[in-house]
């Protein structure tokens, strides 16, 4: 017997976003009973004149309510569900492994960019990290991790759901071993060995930041890399130094990494140790590190900012710009004529153009001229979905102080 999808239409004039692509839609663009649709749930969507739109996943617990899947004509209601669902993962795992079948650090499966909202997936070499961070893909996590598991070669697979974007969903944390073949133990999860852009890493997938290691850096390392021969540089926000370490492996000569994180840093350590490349690590808190440098009238050749996102909503923009000029106005007065500056974001609400516009704003202030280099994003394992600019959320620039 067939299964009713039940539907839902969107308010006046409020479905032309998700009309010329977008993928969301909020609880004041639909019009709904709360009482009728558990979390997670299948719908069908239309316009306010009763125009097929398509299908997605609601949750009315979420101020973001709702997540397009598919298109009108792409599918037929629950009974296809399952088998979208593997055929989106099982198409993202074969572009990967088309274009880069021999890593051991790759972002299998990118959420919208992938055609899942909701789901992101890391792979590091036989194991797996997987985090749902929308109610629906948490109530499918059976299906998809059975999906990996059938075309991996996997001995693990971890779990970090994690962070603000779950708990908005009405979902708690959940993080630790989702799945294992008895080989791997936790400790060993905690120093998991990879090798990316030939150098050697330890990653920590149990508790390490996002789900072990900066994939989406990979473009940035190997810049950096042809940027460093013969220059002192400074890594801020280093984290387990896969920057720092780049720069290294370029013919540095000399690397500070600076980062809070202890443990992040016992593992830079490691890791430098494990690629027999020297590197200064220091335990401190970035904006007064380096404050205190540019009061101290230090100076580097190459200085790298990478820092976490800033805020996660566009209420506190203002916040995180104001942050990014402090951070880029101090790291512009350490460089001297011919200094490179490397500047990155990852929050998501800091358009391009916002992000170009502080850094200029922060040359001003701090009586600098410069000039723009290289712009890179991430790579191509984290594909960008055209109407989507939230999946274009990593900025990376690259100045000349002249």
């Amino acid at each position: 017997m067939k299964i009713e999808t039940p539907v839902l239409r969107f308010r006046s004039t409020k479905e032309k976003r998700v009309s010329q692509g977008y993928l969301w839609a909020f609880r004041n663009e639909l019009d709904f009973r709360e009482k009728d649709h558990a979390p997670g749930s299948l719908v069908r969507v239309e316009s306010a004149k009763g125009r097929p739109l398509g299908f997605g996943f609601l949750n009315t617990q979420a101020n973001l309510c709702f997540r397009m899947l598919a298109r009108p004509g792409e599918m037929d209601g629950e009974a296809d569900l399952e088998g979208m669902i593997r055929e989106r993962i099982l198409r993202a795992i074969a572009w990967r492994e088309e274009r880069m079948p021999s890593s051991q650090a790759r972002r299998l499966f990118f959420s919208e960019g992938d055609g899942l909202s909701g789901l992101i997936a890391d792979q590091y070499r036989d194991a797996l990290v997987l985090q749902f961070s929308s109610f629906a893909m948490d109530r499918h996590r059976d299906l998809v991790l059975e999906t990996f598991k059938k075309v991996l070669k996997l001995r693990v697979v971890v779990e970090r759901s994690e962070g603000g974007s779950r708990l908005k969903e009405g979902l708690e944390p959940k993080t630790g071993v989702l799945w294992s073949d008895g080989s791997l133990d936790e400790a060993t999860l905690s120093h998991h060995p990879i090798e990316d852009g030939g150098l050697k890493f330890e990653l920590d997938l149990l508790k390490g930041q996002k789900t072990g290691f900066f994939i989406d850096q990979r473009d940035t390392r190997a810049l950096v890399a042809s940027l460093a021969k013969g220059k002192t540089c400074l890594d801020m926000f280093c984290h387990t130094g896969a920057l720092a370490l780049s720069l290294a492996k370029g013919g540095a000569a000399s690397v500070l990494g600076v980062d809070e994180s202890e443990a992040a840093l016992k593992l830079a350590a490691r890791n430098a140790e494990l690629n027999g490349l020297k590197a200064t690590f220091e335990a401190s808190d970035a904006f007064k590190s380096l404050r205190a440098m540019s009061d101290q009238g230090r100076s580097f050749d190459l200085v790298v900012l990478d820092p976490p996102s800033m805020t996660s909503n566009r209420a506190s923009l203002g916040d995180a710009l104001r942050g990014y000029k402090e951070l880029n106005l101090r790291a512009l007065k350490l460089l001297p004529a011919g200094g490179i500056l490397v500047s990155c974001s990852c929050t998501q609400a800091v358009s391009e153009d916002d992000f170009l516009t502080t850094i200029q704003s922060a040359a001003v202030d701090a009586g600098a001229r410069i000039q723009e280099l290289f712009r890179l994003g991430q790579p191509e394992d984290h594909p960008r979905h055209p109407a989507m600019p939230e999946t274009r959320y990593l900025k990376v620039r690259v100045f000349r102080k002249i």
